[in-house]
Parts: structure tokens; C-alpha cells; sequence
């Protein structure tokens, strides 16, 4: 069991870490740490019938546990704190790229979506959308990197650009929307996300926040080389033998 959190630990001690990438960390710190902690425990599915009332008590979710829970400081930063299972996030990244007017930027170390949100995505740089994908140029796991190709081959072929991180193993996972809203979280942007696993995302709505980034991610961006259709169309055998079986267990990987 945690040890309760205490005025007197404000500061570092009272942080939390979010989500733990390669470029991108997220911390929490006094009112955004006890929501936090409530998704995380599934307090408030257990106890609150809707995310907002969860959220606006945050003190109150686990009775007998208020230790946990004390009086803790309003940051500046508005954000948004949401658990995710079965197919509940595809519907939330679905409503997020429909957001979008400008840009949509995609940093996550598997790119496996499924059919609707590949209608999505497509559908947003038909009407002009500049999409930016960021994945890694070595896989962590067998077939996965295989998987993804026949995803990004139709969106390469409508205007999007790709790019594949060298610098070790890119394993940041961030969806930004224009400058409206960024997520930042546990998630991949898998199937074993989309339907599989439980996740918790931290949705933030600072323009200051989402510009720094995007920053980060353009540096990123530096330090990858950049996937054309071209190379992805040039005669391989094995690669072709990998595609077809990673599309067979794509929901898996």
C-alpha cells in the first residue's frame, strides 16, 4: 500500500509521473496528483456514476482512504484525467481527430489502428489536414513494425508524412490535435489500446503546454529520417512473408 500523501510533502515528493517515454514526461502535482490517483485506482468507476462528478470531488473517492486525499493546490494548467477500456478510447480519438482543422502530430511506438480511425484519418487530410506520424525506425517487438506498414502505405499515399525515430527506441505516445488539445498517457496507438488494455490518458488543453510539445517533438522529429512510399513499395520477400502474418494477429501485437 502507498504511504499517505502529507501537507508537508508538497514539491517533488508530492509529484507523480504520468507517463515515463523516451522525450516527453508529464508530472503531476497537487490537485491534477488526486485525480490522478483516483483513475488510476478505479475509484471513480467504482463509486461515481460519471467522469465529471469523479473529478470534482476528488477528496471523497475512496472512503476510509481520505489520508490519501487531502487539500491540495489548483494548478494553471486545465487537463483532463480519463481511464479507458474495451473500445471506449477508439471513440475518444475518433471525436479528437474529427477536432481537427490544421494538424493532426501522431507519436507512439506502434502505429496499428483500426479501420475507423484509418477512415478518420484520411478523412481529415482530404479536407487539408496536415498529419505527421512519429514512430520508431527499430521495433522492440517481433512483427510489430510489419504491422504498421499497411496502415501507413494508404495514408502516405494521401499526403500524410512519416517519420522514424533513430535515436534509440521512440516510445513517447502523444496525439495533438491543432493547438486545442494534446493527450499524453499510457496509451498506444495500437489495437491492444484501442481494444484490449486498460489505459489512463492525461488530456490537456494549454496552448503554452501543447506548444512546448510540439517542440519536443520537433526535436524529435530531427533525429529521425523520414519514411517514404517509395521505400515501403520496393520488392521484399521477407517483409512481404511479415506483413501478411502481422496483419493475420494484428490484434495482439
Amino acid at each position: 500500500m502507498l504511504p499517505p500523501i502529507t501537507p508537508s510533502q508538497e514539491g517533488e515528493k508530492n509529484s507523480q509521473t504520468f507517463n515515463v517515454p523516451e522525450s516527453i514526461r508529464v508530472d503531476h502535482h497537487g490537485w491534477g496528483l488526486a485525480e490522478a490517483a483516483v483513475e488510476f485506482y478505479g475509484g471513480e468507476k467504482e463509486t461515481h456514476t460519471s467522469i465529471k462528478e469523479a473529478t470534482k470531488h476528488p477528496l471523497v473517492q475512496m472512503e476510509g482512504h481520505l489520508d490519501y486525499f487531502p487539500e491540495l493546490p489548483k494548478g494553471k494548467i486545465p487537463h483532463q484525467i480519463m481511464s479507458t477500456e474495451a473500445f471506449q478510447l477508439e471513440e475518444m480519438f475518433i471525436r479528437l481527430i474529427q477536432e481537427a482543422e490544421k494538424s493532426i502530430i501522431i507519436g507512439t511506438p506502434y502505429f496499428i489502428p483500426g479501420k475507423r480511425i484509418m477512415k478518420e484519418l484520411l478523412k481529415a487530410i482530404q479536407k487539408g489536414v496536415h498529419l505527421t506520424i512519429l514512430v520508431p525506425f527499430v521495433s522492440d517487438h517481433i512483427l510489430v513494425q510489419e504491422a504498421s506498414y499497411r496502415y501507413l502505405r494508404p495514408l502516405l499515399q494521401a499526403g500524410a508524412i512519416v517519420y522514424q525515430f533513430e535515436n534509440g527506441f521512440y516510445h513517447a505516445k502523444a496525439l495533438v490535435i491543432d493547438n486545442k488539445i494534446c493527450d499524453l498517457g499510457t496509451a498506444n496507438f495500437d489495437k491492444r489500446s484501442l481494444y484490449l488494455n486498460k489505459e489512463i490518458n492525461c488530456y490537456i488543453y494549454d496552448p503554452a503546454f501543447i506548444d512546448q510539445v510540439k517542440q519536443v517533438i520537433q526535436k524529435d522529429i530531427q533525429d529521425s529520417k523520414r519514411l517514404t512510399l517509395e521505400t515501403l513499395n520496393q520488392p521484399n520477400l521477407a517483409r512481404t512473408i511479415k506483413e501478411k502474418l502481422a496483419g493475420a494477429i494484428s490484434y495482439f501485437l
